[in-house]
């Protein structure tokens, strides 16, 4: 249901929630955690990546063999998206709640796992604007 690239390995969110990894192509499908993952809710940064399983954020990196470190429990209504920031190293998980009133967007610390903050947002919302310039 989701995929993301680091370190030259492929890692997957199947369907079933299971997380694997996909070392090279002469390889198998190794299990990664046992952590059941939302579709779409994996997402790539510099040394590593995210994911979100309905009711937390964990981070995944080289240092920790990619098993998943608990970032901080966050709950959404109706998971819409996550997205990563680089530049103010910051998560923003999307909840598009019922579909019919404003849609809320959280701002979390990636490293901390603070949330920075908690606004509404129009409907859909699946991505964040990065550089006003």
């Amino acid at each position: 249901q989701a995929i993301v690239s680091v370190e030259e390995q492929l890692f997957l969110a199947l369907a079933d929630g299971r997380l694997m990894r996909w070392a090279h192509p002469d390889s198998s499908l190794q299990s990664v955690d046992s952590l059941s993952v939302l579709p779409d809710a994996l997402i790539a940064t510099d040394d590593g990546f995210y994911c979100y399983t309905g009711d937390s954020i964990f981070r995944h990196t080289a240092a920790n063999q990619f098993m998943g470190q608990a970032l901080c429990a966050i709950a959404t209504e109706n998971f819409y998206g996550l997205d990563w920031d680089a530049a103010s190293h910051t998560l923003c998980l999307f909840d598009a709640r019922q579909y019919v009133q404003p849609h809320r967007v959280s701002r979390i610390d990636g490293a901390s796992g603070d949330l920075l903050n908690d606004f509404e947002a129009g409907a859909l919302p699946n991505g964040m604007l990065k550089d006003w310039d």
